[in-house]
């Protein structure tokens, strides 16, 4: 299969995120396609032989039931969502350096179904259907959440950083690896937000955030004023 004949007949895209490398897409019938770099296992085990994929390949998801919804990638992992309210994901490839397959049985348990999930470059974000944000990967550089935050309306994951909106509309928290300015001005001599969170300062006049968006060391906020 080659992208000019993609997706098949009868499909169409409903969910597309992009790693380091590899590139993931989910069908509306529930099938996963990816291509990219395939040697980590991040489009599953068939294809780690072939180490780079150079068209859309099925990716294999070996639980039975699971219906795609949704899919994040990581560095060199992928994480297809399956039905949020049973907190249902799949973790592929990376391997375990950084405990991300470690952190998925406590995260996929009832009690933690979410409204949406992000991935940074070496660590998985669950935002709950409470608020709460849950986090499992690296650390050296406060890349997790710190116990406190709040209640989170949005949520957004660079690729060592994170933003959260809180429930007011208008704070903007950042935590994580901060060294080029997005995580706002005050960081620490390693230029990281570690071990806790700071508020983005916002222009005078601002009277809400619609929107905020992270990516590698850069930071977006969308504001109404």
């Amino acid at each position: 299969m080659s992208m000019t004949d993609f997706p098949p007949r009868g499909t169409r895209v409903v969910a597309i995120a992009g790693g380091m490398g590899h590139t993931v897409v989910v069908l509306s019938s529930g099938e996963v396609y990816g291509w990219g770099t395939a040697r980590k296992g991040q489009l599953g085990e068939r294809w780690k032989s072939s180490k780079i994929v150079w068209e859309p390949v099925k990716v294999e998801i070996d639980v039975e039931g699971f219906f795609a919804t949704g899919v994040v990638c990581g560095r060199e992992f992928t994480v297809v969502i399956g039905d949020k309210e049973k907190g249902e994901m799949v973790v592929l490839g990376g391997g375990d350096k950084w405990g991300i397959l470690a952190g998925v049985s406590a995260a996929t348990a009832p009690r933690l179904r979410f409204r949406g999930l992000g991935a940074s470059w070496h660590g998985v974000y669950v935002h709950r259907g409470d608020g709460e944000v849950v986090a499992w990967g690296r650390n050296d550089r406060g890349q997790l959440p710190p116990r406190g935050m709040g209640v989170v309306r949005r949520l957004a994951v660079g690729s060592e950083h994170v933003l959260a909106l809180l429930g007011d509309g208008r704070t903007v928290l950042a935590f994580g690896w901060g060294e080029h300015g997005n995580c706002g001005p005050v960081t620490d001599a390693q230029g990281n937000v570690n071990g806790e969170c700071v508020a983005i300062p916002l222009p005078e006049g601002v009277q809400e955030v619609v929107g905020i968006g992270a990516g590698c060391a850069t930071s977006w906020v969308i504001t109404r004023g």
